[in-house]
């Protein structure tokens, strides 16, 4: 007999699949993707093959390249909850906020002076070597709490209190650092979370969103495009915005809201600096665009400390606000070469860059509506790619037009 779960009431089997839906089903069809690279209307097909796979009821695609070419399909002007490629982003605002990466925690917070992570330097935090446990649910508390769903603005959990719980959290096998690189690594929220409250307590906005804004956004000219639900006022743009999961703590079908718990705890309809931004694949695409000029050391993100962001360290693949991409099986495809760089996002949503091709790819789906249960993203992402960097590749040369 098959083991069985529930997850938010609906049966779950063994595998994960809600067997309730056609979702199981599905699967097959990835078995034989259809030959998008032969087809004029290749990213309209692959956009619309992956809401049929069962991918995500929404989806875009889009690529940008270097010289300033781009395509876009599917929900491309509508607006993703973009989780974790917040990380990203709150990396490249702390250096260009002039937020030093050696910077110690306590010398921006100095309310965590006696904590454990008090002569952590933001480096270790933004690349995931300071030591700290992966995750806390901060957000426990208020499950049975009426104001979570009331679409509070603002968070319900103090910053200060929050602070000093993720400050406390080791991991009790971190061992010793190393002098350079720090404890090894473990990808973690919670180091992200505090590189956001220094990023927002350095520059004197009010959370980490309002600084990305105001260092990356603004200057950029993304901010119409690119922000927190806040920000971008999506309460009045609800009909752009897709809809992630129902949680029933949050009152239903999060929709025009943060996915991440977390966040939304701390920040209401602001921003963290790990999850908290929303966007679009067109204006993900253009700041792709910026960063492979960055990584080439041109464009407005370049910068004397982006290399440093991008530069390979031990134990893995993981980077100081980007992963890097494995031998093995990665979600960039098989077309990205060993310097591509990029990240992830819970939602479904997904960030590479390859800077020896000039090509920045973005597959933007909400996944999690109306459950996180499916994992067909992980199948899809690879193949989304590599179709989206085999045409970036094209188009850039002028032998194939999107």
């Amino acid at each position: 007999m098959r083991k069985r779960r529930l997850l938010l009431g609906v049966p779950i089997d063994k595998d994960g699949w809600p067997e309730d839906t056609e979702v199981a089903m599905k699967e097959a069809m990835f078995c034989a993707p259809p030959p998008f690279e032969d087809r004029p209307e290749s990213l309209t097909a692959a956009a619309a093959w992956a809401v049929q796979a069962g991918v995500a009821p929404n989806v875009a695609v889009a690529f940008s390249t270097i010289t300033g070419e781009s395509a876009f399909a599917g929900d491309a002007d509508s607006f993703f909850d973009l989780a974790s490629i917040t990380k990203s982003f709150c990396a490249v605002a702390c250096i260009h906020a002039g937020l030093p990466l050696a910077t110690p925690v306590a010398e921006v917070l100095p309310g965590l002076s006696q904590s454990p992570v008090a002569r952590t330097p933001l480096l270790w935090l933004l690349s995931h070597r300071a030591g700290l446990v992966d995750h806390v649910p901060l957000f426990l508390p208020f499950l049975e709490d009426e104001r979570a769903t009331a679409r509070p603005r603002t968070g319900l959990l103090p910053r200060a209190e929050a602070r000093v719980t993720v400050a406390e959290r080791l991991r009790s096998d971190r061992g010793e650092p190393d002098p350079v690189f720090g404890f090894p690594p473990i990808y973690s929220d919670l180091g992200y979370f505090l590189a956001g409250e220094m990023l927002a307590s350095y520059t004197g906005t009010p959370d980490a969103g309002a600084a990305i804004r105001a260092v990356l956004l603004e200057p950029l000219d993304l901010a119409d495009a690119l922000g927190t639900a806040r920000d971008l006022r999506l309460d009045e743009r609800l009909p752009r915005v897709v809809p992630t999961e129902f949680v029933p703590w949050r009152g239903g079908v999060v929709h025009g809201r943060v996915h991440d718990e977390n966040a939304f705890v701390l920040e209401g309809s602001g921003g963290a600096g790990h999850a908290g931004l929303f966007g679009t694949a067109r204006a993900l695409a253009a700041f792709g665009q910026l960063l492979v000029e960055a990584a080439g050391d041109r464009g407005p993100l370049a910068h004397r400390d982006f290399q440093e962001l991008l530069a390979v360290r031990p134990g893995g693949t993981l980077r100081a606000g980007f992963d890097g991409k494995s031998v093995e099986g990665s979600s960039a495809g098989r077309q990205a070469g060993p310097n591509a760089f990029g990240h992830l996002g819970f939602t479904g949503t997904s960030l590479w860059i390859d800077p020896d091709l000039g090509v920045a790819t973005v597959f933007l789906t909400n996944r999690v509506s109306p459950t996180r249960a499916s994992t067909h993203i992980r199948q899809a992402r690879p193949i989304v790619h590599d179709l989206l960097f085999t045409r970036g590749i094209s188009t850039d040369r002028g032998r194939l037009h999107p």
